[in-house]
């Protein structure tokens, strides 16, 4: 009997690392999506025609992943993980696969939309997984292996595409998805055993159209206010104002919404969980450090080029710290939380964030270069414990039925921190720089005075973010019955 408890602790421990390997490969290949492209666009235009539509190839993706997670995190809630994991991995892959196949610009925009609806599904499918699967000790070390692979995708993303477009074609960045997911789907389908009963659910058809339309004019007019995404074109076109209407109406539909979640049984996004301090606490957290981490991403080689004057290979060089302290971090974390709780390790993390922001706001051209790093080193570190335990926290404070939407809520989140971080901060470089934070032919003190104006905003979030993570109850994270 002794030994079948071994045989069956030993099938267990495997069958959970086929689950991690699945959703491994499923964040990798969403994560990654989002920079791979990047390198390939230039010779897809060059192929498919349409130039002047590249920009939405990289915005419709981001946009629909953000808008339709919501509505798949109540699925994942009503008719379960692994129907919502295996259809949203599905309509990614087969999108995947038209892209690769498409034969003008417009063709792969439409593909590229389907795209980012089955991307949406699985962050939130992901999230109710892993705390369906894994007891409350070993979630944090879980999760720190897939917030890892969204870190890292910035940086082997444009390797990776690179690598496929000089030796193999560009169709290859999207027909490479298609046998990985294959695999990913087959994994959860073998090896995750639903915990939950589908539920019949009164669909919120009034919720879910409000808030796509919502969120979408909003991030439209953030992606025109910023100007970066290719959107200010099409914005001009409208108008000058174009980019204020839409934020207006943006928040005029997503007063309704709110409206129509208060009276709705079966909200997408039931406004009771947001009563709930570890939750308005952690996405408003992941917010606030989403929008520090686009900014370290943008702003640092720019510092690195434009100020201190090395080549692009350096200046890339210059965030291998934060891909490099980022698994450390969720490393640590996952080893802390059981042993300290995850207030203190959150609290940790922002400290990190703190020093290393402000050891950004610090430098100037005579700042030596190993110092930056340093400081990018130390943020890296930060945003691994940060990011990991927040994530911890908002899986283990609602109960099961809540999971998937709590999931979407906190993809949502992360994402609109970047959109927004990356509109706001732009906007701080062109007050000082008057032109594009690109920068070509910006004078040298102008450059410096802008990015030094940005790495205090730095500061000034991650104190942001630290204040209001004071406000977490000092109770343990896992609730009863959680």
């Amino acid at each position: 009997m002794k030994g079948d408890n071994a045989s069956m602790d030993l099938r267990l421990d495997r069958t959970k690392r086929n689950i991690i390997a699945a959703l491994l490969i499923t964040s990798s290949l969403t994560a990654i999506e989002v920079t791979i492209v990047g390198v390939a666009m230039p010779k897809i235009a060059e192929r498919l025609g349409g130039f002047h539509l590249i920009s939405w190839v990289f915005a419709i993706y981001l946009l629909t992943m953000a808008v339709s997670a919501p509505i798949w995190g109540k699925l994942t809630d009503t008719l379960g993980r692994k129907f919502t994991a295996v259809a949203g991995i599905s309509i990614f892959v087969a999108s995947s696969a038209l892209c690769g196949f498409s034969v003008n610009m417009e063709m792969l925009i439409l593909f590229r939309f389907l795209q980012g609806i089955g991307a949406g599904a699985i962050q939130p499918a992901s999230f109710a997984i892993v705390a369906d699967v894994f007891p409350f000790e070993q979630r944090a070390k879980v999760q720190g292996l897939l917030t890892t692979v969204w870190a890292v995708a910035g940086l082997f993303g444009p390797l990776l595409g690179g690598v496929l477009v000089d030796y193999l074609h560009w169709r290859w960045i999207f027909f490479v998805n298609v046998p990985f997911g294959i695999i990913s789907i087959w994994l959860i389908g073998r090896h995750f055993a639903e915990t939950m009963n589908r539920r019949k659910a009164r669909v919120d058809y009034g919720g879910a159209i409000t808030f796509s339309l919502g969120i979408s004019l909003l991030l439209l007019a953030l992606l025109s206010f910023e100007g970066e995404e290719g959107t200010g074109a099409w914005a001009e076109a409208l108008g000058g104002f174009a980019p204020a209407l839409m934020g207006a109406a943006a928040v005029a539909i997503l007063a309704l919404f709110l409206y129509l979640q208060s009276r709705h049984p079966e909200p997408i996004m039931p406004l009771r969980l947001f009563r709930i301090p570890e939750v308005t606490i952690s996405i408003g957290a992941a917010f606030l450090i989403n929008t520090i981490l686009i900014g370290l991403q943008a702003y640092v080689p720019i510092w690195t080029q434009k100020v201190l004057g090395f080549g692009a290979t350096a200046a890339g060089l210059t965030l291998i710290p934060q891909c490099v302290g980022w698994p450390l971090g969720a490393n640590i974390c996952g080893r802390a939380v059981p042993a300290f709780g995850t207030r203190k390790v959150i609290l940790t993390g922002l400290v990190l964030i703190v020093i290393g922001s402000a050891g950004m706001a610090a430098i100037t051209r005579e700042t030596a270069l190993w110092i930056l790093v340093l400081n990018v080193l130390v943020m890296g570190i930060g945003f691994g414990l940060a990011a990991t335990a927040l994530t911890v926290v908002l899986q283990s404070s609602v109960g099961k039925e809540f999971r998937g939407i709590a999931g979407s809520l906190n993809s949502l989140m992360r994402t609109m921190g970047k959109t927004i971080g990356a509109a706001v901060l732009g906007a701080v470089m062109f007050r000082y720089t008057g032109a594009d934070p690109s920068g070509g032919s910006i004078p040298a003190p102008l450059m410096e005075a802008g990015l030094h104006a940005v790495f205090v905003c730095f500061a000034i979030l991650s104190v942001l973010s630290l204040l209001l993570a004071l406000w977490f109850p000092k109770r343990p994270a896992e609730q009863p019955g959680h």
